[in-house]
This record gives structure tokens, C-alpha cells and sequence, in this order.
């Protein structure tokens, strides 16, 4: 009997929080010290990116269409198939919970994102993974409390109640690693940052200079 419930425990976790560790490093393009950033080398379309000129980080995180919702996306999606779960097992009512999670959690990535030119990369990262620590424990603690045996057996739900604690521990361990990524690169004027990236834009080749190498 402890085999399947070891198993849900693992998908539970990974669903939770391993997610996070998977795919949060792409939410952010981090910044080569050599190699230039994705500010001067857009890649999207021109209707993804339209005129907005996004916020600078004056460390390693800058802002990433695709890494942004891919994080965001992959994060969330896991919600959207217990709510499909919930349905077919006859508790639409309870299904409602994961969707709306993740539905919220969609809705702030796309404001982030829109106020993009104004919020600086890493804060909104860090808003996007406070919205993952408060949403989805508390998905998981209403779904624990309310859903039925069949439902939670078609979830593969574990035979504990500190399944929220876990994701939420989950999700505070990642911003803490996520937090000395970026704050142990050293800081530079954001100012300084976009004016080497404006007199940069003519030339793509040419790579932002490192302070602490000397310009070597």
C-alpha cells in the first residue's frame, strides 16, 4: 500500500514545487557577461513585443516573452488538469477551486507583463512566485478537505495532510535559491545598462563590457 501513495506523494511534489524548480529558470533571460541579452537581440514577433521598451534588472534577470509564460503556464497548468480531473469524477463545484488558481495566476503573469516597461524583472518574478506560494496551497488544502475518495484516488493524492505545507516550502525554497542567483551578481546602474544597450543596438555583435574585468 505504500507504493502508490509514495507515488502520488512524488507527483504531488512535483506538481507543486518541482515544476517550479523546472521551469521558473526560464520565466527570466539570464544575462551573459559576454554573450549580450535578449534586450538586444529580440527574438519574438513584432506583435508579441510591440513598442514597450521592458524594464532593465541591473543584475542577471531580464524580462522574456517566452520564458515568462512558459514559467507561468507550466507552473499553473498542472491546476487546470485537477479541475478536468474533478469534473469527470462528478464534483464540477470543487473543480471550480484549481481552475480559478489557475486562471489567477495566468491573469497576473499577463499583467506583469503588460506593465513590463515600469516593473522591474526580478520584483515581478518574485510577485508571479508569492502568487504560487499563497494560490496553490490553498488549492490543495480545500481539494484535501472536500473531494471524495474516488476523486482523490483518480489524483493520485497521498494519504497526508501537510501536502500544502510541502508545496508551500517547495515554493519559498525555490525564491530562496532563486534570490542568491541573483543577488550574488554584482549590480550595475540600470542607467548605465541601457545606455550601453542603446549605443550597442547599430552593432549586435558588440557585447556589454564587465566592469569587474577591466573591459577585457
Amino acid at each position: 500500500a505504500d507504493g502508490p501513495h509514495r507515488n502520488g506523494a512524488l507527483r504531488i511534489t512535483i506538481a507543486c514545487t518541482g515544476v517550479a524548480a523546472a521551469r521558473f529558470p526560464l520565466c527570466l533571460h539570464v544575462k551573459s557577461r559576454h554573450l549580450g541579452d535578449a534586450y538586444r537581440y529580440p527574438t519574438e514577433k513584432p506583435y508579441m513585443t510591440s513598442d514597450i521598451t521592458p524594464a532593465r534588472g541591473p543584475r542577471r534577470f531580464q524580462w522574456s516573452l517566452v520564458g515568462w509564460f512558459g514559467a507561468s503556464l507550466g507552473g499553473s497548468c498542472w491546476l487546470a488538469v485537477a479541475a478536468a480531473k474533478l469534473a469527470m469524477n462528478g464534483e464540477p463545484r470543487l473543480a471550480i477551486i484549481p481552475l480559478v488558481s489557475c486562471v489567477a495566476i495566468v491573469a497576473l503573469a499577463s499583467l506583469l507583463w503588460t506593465r513590463r516597461h515600469s516593473v522591474p524583472p526580478f520584483s515581478a518574478f518574485l510577485a508571479l512566485l508569492a502568487s504560487f506560494a499563497v494560490v496553490v496551497p490553498t488549492a490543495l488544502y480545500i481539494i484535501g478537505c472536500f473531494a471524495s475518495e474516488r476523486s482523490l484516488a483518480a489524483l493520485n493524492w497521498p494519504e497526508t495532510s501537510l501536502v500544502p505545507l510541502f508545496a508551500f516550502l517547495g515554493v519559498a525554497l525555490v525564491t530562496g535559491q532563486f534570490c542568491i542567483l541573483e543577488y550574488s551578481f554584482p549590480a550595475r546602474p540600470v542607467d548605465s545598462v541601457d545606455a550601453n544597450a542603446n549605443g550597442d543596438r547599430g552593432s549586435p555583435g558588440t557585447a556589454h563590457r564587465d566592469p569587474a574585468s577591466g573591459g577585457h
